[in-house]
């Protein structure tokens, strides 16, 4: 390579060094920095020429090279000797703090205090402590003085250094240091006195030794000695004695306390930040009037800087600092209270409602961050703060909301630990903490920071732990669902998918359960947008880790495995991964399932064209193929157990904890299970708690507008279209959707047939009675708000007007949303089949019932009997039902309306029994014609 050069430099590496010495003598600034800052990468490739002939020259040069070049080199020389450099570089360190640039000796000074710890003994006695020792001599520069104090308390707790050479050596030097005539080095040196306490290892030594000093420096006329000197107390209270500290710690902290009252001191925020360790500290040797005279100081450090009568004069800034800090003590005075100060509770509860409410964000994001402490300290008492947890989560700084809601589900999982939260009954605190989370979520939503979003869903999953399965249902699913449609960012779809799992997994009535999956799979899994396919494909990864194989194969394996078929190739690629995990739950039993994954994987390897999604099967079939025979973990056996008992005992409407989101808690193995009582199947959102929502609805109150007309309720079926022949999962995904139609119609005629709102003189009723209806749960809350104007309607209005208004209004009252159907679609009873079809009056009959009897008509629900106007004539087919095909576009519901119907039958008669007939064919086509709204996919013919 060199072979035009002299013999002397064929040498590559001696070239190299040649040329960096040049540099490094000759060289400009810039070429100097770059070989100074290129040191670390030099010595790990050419250590030993790094060693001999680089660092020397860049010793050399430093005594006489700019201040830039000295900054560098401070800086590389600590991570040179943190790596152990067999060079003695301290020398050029001390040689450098003996700078006359002050930057320049600062930095230096830096440097070895970083690299203090890395030096051998005979470098610490010899040259460290021998330098500090000459520099803290009374003519010496401040600078050295106060370089000098802190290496006296490093070498103090260097574990070479003995206690006795700290007493001998080190002691009389900070005595001394303690009386400079420089505040400078008196703050210094009131900083290092825990070392030097550390050091010594001698508690009678400390009390006789660094007592008197630290005495004085409290007393001292600078307020930055001062300062000093109460973090120094705080720090040094482990070293005293009990008798010292009633005897000489309790009065100098109260002098503390009364200076920083003083007008123009400004050391209470630091007293502020220390408060909780003198507490904690000095709680056991408190007596009750000392308790509660602290508790009060700190209440007015807790009103500085708002204008109170102690607070006039203060900085504003200094003010908000000083509660800051108090409201970050909060946890440790909580403590205190409840131990020394029981009956002064009222007082620590002044100090919390001032701060959780103060007017600067800044204060109220502290007592957010320990929240969940100051809640699980209180324990028993925590129902006390409840308005103030409120108030928090409804705050409208989103600064505050990010340290609420990482520690939410603590919070929640204490409150309902200690009785204030119940997974039995709805409470009044129930609703209150529902809406505060949900006015949360509102706020977090318009932000941009979906990380904060993620997390408060996360924090939702102790919400079955904590509240009723109905209430959860009523009130959160449908807001977890629209999350799924608005939300942009793929990890809060993902997460909220995954909580809606939760919630599932945790809901005690199988009809909601039932809801709920169903929903999933409308939403996720036959959506058309692969983004949100791939939602479904997250939450299927979700699912395995929350139920048990079996659950996991009824529900979701066969959706999943289908998604293998799927014309995006991302979502071919992504339901590849997870083959592995579905191969491992099949077992020798599952030979149908067995057959169908074995079917669609050959295929897929048959038909795959991707080269990235081939690829990946091919690798991932053959990770399948290594593990078969892998053994199964005891404590996922023990794990899939424990799972099924869980779900089985839901299955029977008991309660099952969570208690893997309760590990960690201090009451975790504490908290019962306890057993629900026998319940009522609804249709779809579980019956109205029986507390009153007369003057505000609950998502209203929560300040949030959920679209609760995107939520499709659960498709009904009609045994009469069960012979559809299924050709695909999806098509099977739709007919068993529709099995409810039997236990539906089985649940109406088991519940008392209920009268029709509009048929009852509620203007005769008294104020008991209308205070009855406002509480009962058999009918809706828009009725219940209702009550009230119905029962001020004139008896003596005309009838005639009173229909005519009805219909125009279409609605039950004036404030109802509750539409209901125009009563001329049943007018003409003779009409044929074609007008009826015509009309879209969907008319049920019981399955298995020929016969329509009075038991059976009633007033409907808006689930049961629906009226579609928007069908066109050419949309619905004739002959045989099962040739009839499945209608595109959206999946989603039209605008339906309730007929009311009368109790003798009115809506149905039949004159003959061809008439019957008729009726009986059009009420199975209008059944296939509703569930053929509910898909999208096409029934084989």
């Amino acid at each position: 390579m060199y072979s035009g050069l002299p013999q002397v430099f064929q040498d590559e590496t001696e070239l190299h060094n040649i040329f960096l010495d040049g540099l490094l003598m000759k060289g400009d600034d810039v070429q100097k920095l770059s070989i100074v800052q290129n040191l670390p990468q030099l010595y790990q490739f050419e250590p030993n020429a790094t060693v001999n002939r680089i660092l020397p020259k860049i010793q050399q040069e430093l005594p006489g090279s700019s201040s830039e070049f000295n900054i560098a080199a401070a800086r590389i020389f600590q991570t040179l000797i943190q790596k152990k450099v067999p060079v003695n570089l301290l020398s050029s360190i001390l040689q450098g703090i003996d700078s006359r640039d002050p930057l320049v000796a600062t930095t230096w000074i830096e440097t070895l205090l970083e690299v203090i710890n890395h030096l051998s003994e005979i470098q610490i006695r010899s040259d460290v402590l021998k330098w500090a020792v000459q520099k803290s001599a009374p003519n010496k520069p401040t600078l050295y003085r106060v370089a000098s104090c802190h290496l006296l308390g490093r070498c103090a707790i260097h574990p070479k250094i003995q206690s006795i050479e700290v007493k001998t050596t080190i002691l009389p030097l900070v005595q001394g240091l303690a009386q400079d005539v420089s505040f400078e080095v008196r703050a210094c040196i009131a900083g290092q006195l825990a070392n030097i306490a550390q050091g010594l290892n001698d508690a009678n030594l400390v009390k006789s030794s660094l007592l008197p000093s630290v005495i004085e420096l409290a007393k001292d006329t600078n307020g930055v000695v001062r300062s000093a000197s109460i973090v120094a107390v705080s720090q040094l209270l482990q070293h005293f004695g009990t008798d010292t500290k009633q005897e000489y710690i309790i009065p100098l902290f109260k002098e503390l306390c009364n200076q920083t009252s003083e007008e123009g001191e400004g050391s209470y925020p630091i007293l502020a930040r220390e408060f909780g360790k003198y507490m904690t500290g000095l709680q056991n040797v408190f007596t009750q009037a000392d308790a509660v005279w602290f508790l009060k100081f700190f209440k007015i450090l807790s009103l500085k800087g708002l204008g109170s009568s102690q607070g006039d004069n203060v900085d504003p800034t200094q003010g908000v600092y000083c509660r800051h800090f108090c409201a970050q003590n909060l946890p440790a005075m909580t403590s205190f209270t409840l131990t020394r100060a029981s009956n002064a509770m009222d007082i620590w509860y002044s100090v919390f409602r001032d701060l959780a409410a103060d007017p600067c964000y800044i204060v109220r994001k502290s007592v957010g961050g320990c929240l969940h402490e100051v809640v699980g300290i209180l324990g028993i008492q925590c129902r006390i703060i409840k308005p103030d947890i409120v108030r928090l989560l409804r705050d409208d700084a989103e600064d505050v909301l990010h340290m609420v809601v990482p520690k939410l589900g603590v919070t929640m999982e204490v409150l309902s630990n200690y009785g204030l939260l119940s997974r039995e009954t709805s409470t009044q605190t129930s609703l209150e903490i529902g809406r505060a989370i949900l006015k949360c979520h509102m706020e977090l939503s318009k932000g941009v920071n979906w990380r904060i979003q993620t997390d408060l869903l996360a924090q939702l999953e102790h919400l079955p732990n904590c509240l009723p399965s109905d209430f959860i249902h009523q009130h959160f699913t449908p807001v977890i669902f629209a999350i799924i449609g608005d939300q942009k960012a793929k990890p809060v779809k993902a997460q909220a998918a995954r909580l809606l799992l939760v919630f599932l997994r945790y809901n005690i009535k199988e009809i909601q359960r039932k809801w709920i999956r169903e929903n999933l799979m409308n939403r996720l899994y036959l959506s058309t947008s692969c983004y949100t396919r791939h939602i479904f494909i997250k939450m299927c990864e979700s699912a395995m880790t929350i139920y048990s194989k079996k659950y996991f194969k009824e529900y979701f394996f066969h959706p999943l495995l289908s998604l293998l078929d799927d014309r995006v190739s991302n979502i071919r690629l992504c339901t590849i991964l997870l083959l592995p995990q579905m191969k491992a739950m099949l077992s020798p039993e599952d030979k149908a399932l067995t057959q169908s994954f074995d079917n669609i994987v050959k295929k897929l390897e048959l038909t795959e064209k991707d080269k990235d999604v081939f690829y990946t099967l091919k690798c991932t079939l053959k990770n399948i193929q290594m593990h078969q025979f892998d053994g199964i973990k005891q404590d996922t056996v023990l794990e899939e157990k424990q799972r099924q008992e869980d779900e089985a005992k839901i299955a029977q409407g008991k309660i099952v904890e969570n208690f893997k989101l309760m590990e960690g808690l201090p009451f975790y193995s504490k908290r019962p299970v306890a057993e629900s009582k026998p319940f009522k199947t609804s249709l779809t959102f579980p019956s109205q708690s029986k507390l009153s929502f007369l003057e505000q609805h609950f998502y209203t109150d929560a300040g949030i507008t959920l679209p609760i007309k995107d939520i499709p309720p659960p498709i009904l079926r009609d045994d009469n279209i069960i012979d559809v022949i299924e050709s695909s999962f999806k098509e099977k995904l739709v007919l068993n959707a529709l099995v409810e139609s039997t236990q539906l119609y089985d649940t109406f005629n088991s519940l008392k047939i209920p009268i029709p709102i509009n048929s009852v003189e509620f203007e005769k009723f008294s104020e008991s009675h209308l205070n009855n209806l406002e509480l009962s749960v058999n009918i809706t809350d828009d009725a219940k708000v209702n009550l009230r104007e119905m029962s001020k309607v004139k008896p003596n209005e005309n009838e005639a007007e009173t229909k005519r208004k009805l219909l125009n209004r279409r609605s039950l009252s004036n404030l109802s949303k509750i539409p209901v159907s125009l009563k001329s679609a049943r007018k003409n009873e003779s009409r044929d089949c074609i007008d009826l079809e015509r009309s879209g009056v969907l008319l049920r009959k019981p399955v298995g019932t020929l016969k329509l009897s009075k038991n059976l008509a009633r007033v409907r629900p808006k689930s049961e009997v629906l009226i579609f106007r928007n069908f066109e004539d050419d949309q619905f087919a004739s002959g045989d039902v099962r040739s009839t095909q499945f209608l595109g576009g959206n999946s989603s519901r039209s605008k339906t309306e309730i007929p009311i119907l009368k109790k003798n039958g009115e809506g149905i008669k039949c004159s003959n029994v061809k008439d019957f007939r008729c009726k009986t064919k059009e009420l199975s086509f209008h059944n296939k014609i509703v569930n053929n709204r509910e898909s999208r996919l096409p029934v084989s013919k």
